[in-house]
């Protein structure tokens, strides 16, 4: 499941809204599939916005850890796992 839809402050909220007027239009529309092309506008623009936060945070995470090991470099101190041993 996936948690409700807040509209507010989202870059998809036409798209939602639009959903939504659709589903209220007739309670029918959502069982014969007339608001089929709100929905899949909806889900693409939804992945969309998803796609630019996880390309924000992997660019976020990216710049830390560069900052990190500048640091260790700094100190002295080396970047890479250690390996761990062989079980016997």
């Amino acid at each position: 499941m996936h948690p409700q839809l807040v509209i507010g402050d989202h870059p998809c909220d036409e798209k939602m809204l639009a959903l939504l007027e659709c589903h209220e239009a007739s309670p029918v529309n959502r069982f014969t599939g007339a608001c089929n092309d709100h929905k899949a506008a909806l889900d693409r623009c939804l992945r969309a916005n998803k796609k630019e936060k996880v390309k924000s945070s992997v660019k976020e995470a990216r710049e830390k850890r560069q900052k990190w090991e500048a640091m260790c470099r700094d100190l002295g101190l080396d970047t890479k796992p250690s390996s761990t041993p062989e079980p016997k």
